[in-house]
């Protein structure tokens, strides 16, 4: 199989730090979303030590899901691929690879 062929049939296949780095685009969304979430909730709502109380349980489990995450991705190899099962075998290899 020439380096051309070769590269066209492993198309399917792309590195784990790709599902990280859209983790991190939704992270950095749910950062924005709930740090609006909070000063609404400390600005308008009532003035209670509930509501102090709530927002501190949102920032704490919100943090130590996060941190979870963050140290469960440090012992994945991310340099793994992922196969989706698609193959371009039919259409780019060699006849006599099929």
């Amino acid at each position: 199989m020439t380096k051309r062929h070769e590269k066209l049939y492993n198309v399917s296949m792309f590195p784990l730090y790709f599902f990280v780095l859209g983790w991190l685009a939704f992270l950095a969304i749910f950062l924005i979303v709930s740090a609006f979430s909070i000063l609404q909730m400390l600005r308008y709502g009532l003035a209670h030590k509930v509501t102090y109380m709530t927002t501190f349980l949102f920032v704490l489990l919100s943090s130590a899901v996060i941190l979870g995450t963050l140290g469960y991705l440090a012992t994945v190899d991310l340099k793994a691929e992922v196969d989706l099962g698609i193959s371009n075998a039919g259409l780019y290899a060699p006849a006599s690879e099929l």
